[in-house]
């Protein structure tokens, strides 16, 4: 009996010990096109940004998301300032509606008469679905023409929250503890006859 309970007790604990997922990192590439639209459509000297594109996941995990979102771009600075700040800063939801946000500094100037180009730095602050409780950082260059259209390309690293998701191999090492005991209890009840 003590053997059995010893067994129980050691399955119990490797299964209970595996139970929730950890922190996830999830790096994704980024390209992003679209719309600069008036000075002012989302406060005084905050030009909108609309978005629109696609991201694909680095590393291990073969992965793409279509998203949308938008760029509130702070215009009294040329240089630093942009998307920093109360109302200001960016926001993407995918198709399926994980979403993503954050603020970003950039170098340059997208949004002269005649185009222009700017390094950005983003700083993840949060989001939800996939992303649930991201933070994280990424690294783009834009370019826009006219001051009409931009196209961004850039890359993240996310660290989103663990989830109590069981891993794969739980359910598999739990269905094989209760096989194991009824084994043992079979054969006892045998021996006995």
């Amino acid at each position: 009996m003590t053997k059995m309970l010893k067994l129980v007790t050691a399955l119990a604990v490797l299964c209970l010990g595996s139970a929730s997922a950890s922190a996830g990192v999830i790096n994704f590439d980024f390209t992003n096109d679209g719309l600069v639209t008036g000075l002012d459509d989302c406060g005084a000297n905050c030009v909108l940004l609309k978005t629109a594109g696609i991201a694909t996941a680095t590393g291990d995990v073969n992965q793409s998301w279509l998203f949308q979102g938008a760029m509130k771009v702070y215009s009294g600075s040329p240089d630093l300032g942009w998307g920093v700040g109360s109302g200001l800063g960016w926001s993407f939801t995918d198709l399926i509606g994980n979403n993503l946000y954050g603020t970003f500094t950039g170098v340059g100037d997208i949004l002269s008469l005649f185009g222009g180009s700017a390094d950005l730095t983003y700083t993840v602050l949060g989001g939800s679905g996939i992303f649930n409780g991201a933070f994280g950082t990424g690294t783009s260059f834009v370019e826009s023409v006219l001051r009409i259209f931009f196209h961004e390309e850039g890359e993240m690293t996310v660290y989103t929250a663990p989830q109590s998701v069981p891993e794969p191999g739980v359910t598999l090492l739990l269905l094989t503890a209760l096989g194991i005991m009824g084994v043992m209890a079979y054969r006892r009840r045998r021996a006995q006859i």
